[in-house]
């Protein structure tokens, strides 16, 4: 598996927020990063709904659900998240006061 997958997830807004690709590779994964902010802050709870894994190892949809969890500190709060199954793995920054916060 390559690397941490490290996104601040504003460079995928446009100027009034939305999801700024329109279709193809970015506009899904912006998708599927949005998903696991709005999962995490549905009520600020770690295991509030399980994220699908995007990865598709051998062209078969990955079977793993997410592990998500906070990291940080309170100003800079990141979302880590990683699939146990395929070992897919990230860090979501800059997700405070978008759409999909949903705190």
């Amino acid at each position: 598996m390559a690397g941490t997958l490290i996104t601040n997830l504003t460079h995928f807004l446009d100027e009034r927020g939305c999801i700024a690709p329109t279709e193809g590779p970015a506009r899904r994964l912006a998708e599927f990063l949005t998903g696991i902010v709005a999962a995490m802050t549905h009520d600020m709870d770690e295991s509030a709904l399980p994220s699908r894994c995007r990865r598709r190892p051998g062209r078969k949809p990955c079977p793993g659900n997410l592990d998500t969890q906070f990291g940080g500190d309170f100003e800079d709060l990141a979302i880590l998240w990683r699939c146990p199954e395929c070992g897919d793995h990230g860090i979501i920054t800059h997700w405070q006061d978008t759409f999909w916060d949903l705190m």
